[in-house]
């Protein structure tokens, strides 16, 4: 009970700093927080600009168990999985497609999965 509080709380607080009010993240970046048992947002569109990258960073939250994030399957080369860890960040670049994740600790909980998607600048 008392960690479901934190969590609570915890998302409360992100959502008062306004970190987690937009579903799109900015062009070129996203960030994907870990809670205890699930990511957030757990699916997030990104628009490239043309030619460019995505960064996206997963960031493990105060008070979390041990987590990894495993790629599943996008359209390209998958970057490598993340250390299986309960604090600190993992960063990884992707080029457009769609691209599912999991915590293989924990990939039974539909809460555990997730998907990028990475849509191509389009011109105007």
């Amino acid at each position: 009970m008392r960690s479901r509080l934190l969590m609570l709380a915890a998302i409360v607080l992100l959502g008062a700093c306004n970190i987690l009010s937009d579903t799109t993240a900015p062009t070129g970046s996203a960030t994907i927080y870990i809670f205890n048992n699930f990511f957030y947002p757990a699916t997030d569109a990104i628009t490239a600009n043309e030619g460019d990258t995505i960064t996206v960073i997963f960031g493990w939250t105060p008070g979390t168990t041990d987590h990894n994030v495993t790629w599943v399957d996008g359209p390209a080369s998958l970057p490598p999985g993340s250390n299986t860890q309960n604090i600190g960040t993992y960063q990884a670049t992707l080029v457009p497609g769609t691209y599912h994740y999991q915590c293989t600790l924990h990939a039974v909980s539909d809460l555990m999965l997730g998907t990028i998607t990475v849509n191509p600048h389009a011109p105007s």
